[in-house]
């Protein structure tokens, strides 16, 4: 398995695809990125799989997602997991989807009670700085950061989330 996404020494990226890793966990800029520095095969690719598709495409990926898919085998399964259908997607299942099937799982709750969700607004110069103040007076057992990036060079202010 190997991730691939921005941010990350590219260099580093390259030698671990001249291994042929059997799955690559992958941004949409930075493997779009790797298919036009021709680093990356993915004529022998099986199977995509797109999660939490609804907040690439809030995000601005869509341009991407689709250079993407539209590079692969005809001959391949396309999963997309997404909270919400909204019409982006709907579209994009019907266009690089064949017979998709819909599955709904009912939603009980928004979040686990024992989950705290948090986010910050905070300049972007700090940003940093903030994140590192926080990690170490919380000094959580286990957290997860997640970052817009994309969305970030847009935005005046980014969220710390």
């Amino acid at each position: 398995t190997l991730p691939i996404y921005g941010g990350q020494d590219i260099e580093r990226q390259i030698r671990g695809l001249r291994n042929r890793p059997q799955i690559i966990v992958a941004t949409p800029g930075r493997l779009k990125d790797h298919m036009q520095r021709r680093t990356i095969r993915l004529d022998e690719l099986r199977m995509i799989v797109l999660d939490e598709a609804d907040e690439m495409l809030n995000m601005g990926f869509r341009e991407d997602i689709e250079t993407v898919i539209e590079a692969l085998p005809q001959q391949r399964q396309t999963v997309l997991f997404s909270a919400t259908m909204p019409k982006p997607i709907l579209e994009i299942t019907s266009q690089y989807q064949t017979n998709p099937v819909h599955i709904k799982t009912p939603q009980t709750q928004i979040n686990t009670p024992k989950i705290e969700q948090v986010y910050y607004i905070c300049p972007k110069e700090a940003k940093k700085e903030i994140l590192m103040q926080l990690i170490s007076m919380q000094n959580p057992h286990l957290a997860m950061i997640f970052c817009n990036t994309k969305n970030s060079r847009k935005a005046k202010n980014n969220l710390i989330r």
